[in-house]
């Protein structure tokens, strides 16, 4: 037990030494079978949510950490849950760390760290500009809704760094629904035209 509770220790002091690079980290490591240690760390203090969801995208859990905070560090018990892919994901503003789990046959596999980011949007003079960092480099399109009907599409591309503008001058007054997607990603963005 003492054996055990050691290499908790050194694994812990490690966990801390790894972050301190300016955006969210975090790190999992298997304890058992059953448990993993999650310690996540941020440069500046927010709140954070934690999510684990299926291979099909279902929430299994869902944690909201709304007091400003720098570190999280958590031991979770995974008894519950079948084999099979998970994903771990650590929010924080418009970031996102995620890690796959992998549980079989009384194992616990962790995935490589990965980084995902929201698109930033500005709405100016009725010019629409947005940026957005396509890590995964899918095929990403730009759609526009009034009142949900689709009045407006346009395919971005799959580069990495996706930066447009679009200008709405000529769209009649009132308020528009902005989605930018992927077949696996959809980020939302609504503007007022005057």
């Amino acid at each position: 037990m003492k054996k055990f509770s050691l290499l908790l220790v050194a694994l812990f002091i490690g966990v801390v030494f790894a972050f301190g690079s300016g955006k969210p980290s975090m790190n999992v490591i298997p304890i058992n079978a059953d448990r993993i240690l999650v310690a996540m760390e941020n440069e500046v203090p927010s709140p954070m949510e934690v999510s684990v969801t299926d291979k099909d995208g279902r929430l299994v859990f869902y944690k909201s950490v709304r007091r400003p905070d720098k570190d999280y560090k958590k031991i979770y018990d995974l008894s519950a849950l079948e084999d099979g892919r998970y994903s771990l994901t650590l929010t924080v503003n418009n970031q996102r760390a995620q890690r796959t789990i992998d549980l079989k046959e009384d194992k616990v596999l962790v995935g490589d760290l990965r980084f995902a980011y929201d698109p930033t949007f500005n709405f100016a003079d009725n010019t629409l500009k947005f940026s957005y960092l396509n890590f995964d480099e899918e095929n990403m399109n730009f759609i526009l809704y009034r009142e949900g009907t689709e009045v407006f599409r346009s395919s971005l591309g799959n580069e990495f760094a996706l930066t447009k503008g679009f200008d709405l001058s000529a769209l009649d007054r009132g308020y528009y629904d902005v989605v930018i997607a992927s077949k696996n990603k959809q980020y939302y963005h609504n503007v007022r035209i005057d």
